[in-house]
């Protein structure tokens, strides 16, 4: 599954043009072995990240408020940086919530509570759901390490036309990748997965490479 045309047509170029050459060099089975192991590392590391930096911090307070309701709590939440949008059915459902809830806090307080406290309930659901991605770029920033650690003096030509040696053009991608990572944190770009692919391919190839199984 893949988000677009261009999502899936190159993420499949990079596959076909640095997979082929390690495919050649460990045989169909350990690429395959290689590419699986990979992609689930980087979802891992997505959902690992996203949990510790985004998502803990606003489900310990919601856990906070749902412990102890309470209209002033509620409004606070709504109104500090940890409330976002961020499906569209949740879009949807507050765009409905809101005017009736501001309608529920002048007429009847205690129903407005329990509003508040069923779409906290609701709104945590969707938080949850939130950070699913889609792709193969995890894996494929794998097979991008793996390339450069086999084949480290190979060159590589950006944009066809700048030639640099595979290591250099690994490093120079996994720090752009890192930097975005911190500073581009509302992207639809899952950069930390991309890591995710290369820190478990890094660690796959010395486990393969301290076993001498396939030089």
């Amino acid at each position: 599954m893949h988000g677009s045309f261009t999502h899936i047509l190159f993420n499949m170029f990079a596959l076909w043009m640095f997979g082929n050459a390690l495919e050649n060099y460990w045989g169909p089975k350990r690429f395959l072995i290689y590419f699986i192991v990979t992609g689930l590392g980087a979802a891992l590391t997505h959902y690992l990240v996203m949990y510790i930096f985004d998502l803990r911090p606003v489900l310990g307070t919601i856990s906070v408020f749902l412990d102890h309701p309470t209209i002033n709590g509620f409004n606070a939440f709504m109104n500090s940086e940890n409330f976002k949008i961020a499906t569209s059915d949740l879009q949807e459902k507050f765009q409905v919530f809101a005017p009736q809830y501001n309608q529920l806090v002048q007429s009847n307080p205690e129903q407005a509570l329990q509003s508040a406290v069923d779409f906290m309930v609701y709104y945590r659901a969707e938080l949850l759901n939130a950070p699913v991605v889609i792709g193969a770029s995890g894996a494929v920033f794998g097979i991008l390490l793996a390339f450069g650690m086999l084949f480290p003096n190979s060159m590589v030509y950006i944009y066809f036309a700048i030639p640099i040696k595979a290591k250099y053009f690994v490093i120079l991608y996994a720090a752009i990748e890192l930097y975005s990572g911190f500073s581009k944190t509302g992207s639809n770009v899952a950069h930390f997965a991309h890591l995710g692919g290369m820190v478990f391919g890094f660690f796959l190839i010395l486990y393969w490479k301290k076993r001498m199984t396939f030089f």
